[in-house]
This record gives C-alpha cells, structure tokens and sequence, in this order.
C-alpha cells in the first residue's frame, strides 16, 4: 500500500497544479489526496492516515483547521503552506508555496528525511559487513552479469553475499536447476519472528565459491515489503555480519528503492553511451534532487560496459563471462582510484 500524501487548499487551481505536477513524478511513490475543504479532509482521516500533510499557513494560524489531537495520531509529518518566505511557526516547518514546484517538492521531502532514524552509525559500520548496490534506470546495459562477475571477484578475498532483487531473475535457467527455498521465505521468517538467520543458511546457493540466496519466482512475495522494512532487514543482516560483503543487485521494479541505497556503502550504476540511456540517467538524478535524496549521488559509481556486443555475448555462459573479457574489465575498473575499491 503507497503512503499517502495530503494537500488542503481552497485555491483549486494551485491544487489541480500539484496533483498534476506529482502524478507525472510517478517515481516519488506517494498516493495523493487533494481537499479543497476541511470538513472532507476531516472525513478521510477518521478512516485512513497519511504520511505527509500540507496545510495553508494563514488558515492554520487564524483558527483550528484540523484538532491537534488527529494530526498527531494520524499524520506522521505536517508542513505549512506560507504565502511569506519570512514565515514562522513553532508547531510545524515552513515552506514556501510559490516557488517552482520541483524545488517546493524537495524542500518537503528533505524536511521529511530529516526526522527518520539513522539505523547505521559511523561507528556501528565498522563492526558490520558492507552493503554494495548496483543499480541502474538504463536497460540492457549488462547490470545483473556485472554484480554476478563482480561479487564473485570480490568473493577471492572476502566473504561475499549475492542477492538478486529484480522481479524476473531467470536464475533457474543461468544455473539449471530449481531451488526449494528463496529470498521470499526468509523474509517471512523474519517478519514472523522466526529464526531467519537459520532459514537463510539453510538457502544459500553456491556458484562455484560465490554465495548466493534464490531471487523470489514470484513477485507478489515481496511488493508488499516497505522500503523501511527492507532497509531494516538490510541492517539486521549486516549487523550479523555473516559475510563481509552484501552485493544486491537492484531491478526497477523495486519500491522505495531509496532507502536501501541510503544504507548502501557504494553504489555501482552500469550505463550505456547512447543519447537515450543518457537522458535517463539526467532524468534519475533530477528525481534524487526532487525526493531529497541527492546524497546518494555522492555514492554512485557511474561506468560503462560495452565491452561485449550482442554477437559475441550470444552463447555464453556465466564462466565464459566470468574468465573472458567481462571479467577483465571488472577487474581493472576496481582498480581504478575513483572507483575506491582494490581487488
């Protein structure tokens, strides 16, 4: 189920802007809800809650709006809608409604960020595995045979975990075989209580020395996992430090996929050179900014690899990648000092 975003505004066509502006921002994974009158906004919230909530600023501060008693119970954030930059409130953040909507966007949404508990701390990480992702919005651009080949080079040194997140791996055919249990069922064991790290043992799959759990055969298992949960099973995971390394392999089909690469240690993006892969990359890095995530840019690793074209991958196994040129170039991009990482 999406969070649920909520705007109350008497002037319609500022919140016939907004809701536009936010359904073409498909990727900032908000539900929204609109409310022109206070009286319908009290009715929602008597039966649902909602994440975020934008009110007028000079409404709130003439008279009650909404009881104080329901904005906390049911509104995890408030923010106000100022007509002033020079505004101030002691309840709730400010922000300023005329200023283009991509930035009013990013102002809500570092101000959001700002109040979530940070799971792993400086010191903590020291005592706990590494997280690499790899993900890209580019397609075809070899990402699932780079973090296969890359964790299995980061595998001769250190411990390493692979894990595929994409909704339709294809594993069972790369491997021949069927697998009894997957990612699915440990998750469950951990959103039950249950002796997860047990079950997860019991999973692991190997290629050659590599680690592996089987991705889930059906989607539906995971969509209603929340990026909070994901992030904190992630940390529940590396602070078991069972391997040193945790490699996963991100599909873009992942919600809230953010929170995750919040985590992350370093994140490894493969694109491609053409204008159109190009564009997505710009396109994802302007979502970042709007969602208050621009951080995370500070960790990616942006590189190319049209090593092989389809002819010459046509046909090969995973080894053939492995031995060949793919697992060359692996091996000298790692090497590389703004890389940062040594194999």
């Amino acid at each position: 189920m999406k969070k649920v975003l909520g705007i109350l505004d008497a002037q319609e066509v500022y919140i016939k802007y907004f809701v536009q502006y936010l359904k073409e921002e498909k990727r900032i994974g908000f539900e929204v809800q609109a409310f022109t009158k206070a009286e319908n906004l009290n009715r929602f919230l008597e039966e649902n809650e909602m994440e975020i909530l934008l009110l007028p600023f000079i409404e709130f501060q003439n008279r009650e709006v909404l009881g104080k008693e329901i904005l906390r119970e049911k509104v995890k954030k408030v923010f106000l809608l100022a007509e002033e930059k020079e505004e101030k409130s002691e309840e709730y953040p400010i922000i300023y409604r005329y200023q283009p909507m991509r930035n009013l966007l990013q102002d809500i949404f570092s101000y959001y960020r700002e109040g979530e508990v940070e799971v792993r701390t400086e010191d903590s990480k020291k005592e706990e595995g590494k997280l690499i992702s790899v993900y890209s919005p580019v397609k075809r651009c070899q990402k699932t045979i780079f973090s296969l080949i890359f964790s299995r080079i980061l595998n001769e040194r250190e411990s390493v975990l692979y894990l595929n997140l994409e909704e339709y791996s294809g594993f069972s055919e790369i491997f021949g075989k069927e697998y009894e249990a997957d990612l699915a069922d440990i998750l469950y064991y951990w959103k039950e209580g249950k002796d997860w790290e047990e079950q997860l043992k019991n999973s692991v799959e190997k290629w050659k020395e590599l680690s592996y759990i089987p991705p889930v055969r059906c989607p539906l298992d995971i969509r209603n996992m929340t990026g909070r949960e994901w992030k904190e099973w992630f940390c529940c995971l590396l602070k078991k430090n069972m391997f040193s390394y945790i490699v996963c392999d991100f599909g873009n089909g992942f919600l809230e996929m953010e929170q995750v690469l919040e985590v992350s240690d370093r994140i490894y993006m493969p694109v491609r050179k053409d204008k159109i892969s190009k564009a997505k990359i710009e396109e994802y890095e302007k979502y970042l900014d709007i969602c208050g995530w621009e951080n995370l840019k500070d960790k990616i690793y942006k590189f190319s690899v049209d090593v092989l074209n389809d002819s010459e991958q046509e046909g090969l196994d995973m080894e053939e990648f492995y031995q060949g040129k793919f697992g060359s170039m692996v091996r000298t991009m790692l090497k590389k000092e703004d890389c940062k990482f040594e194999i």
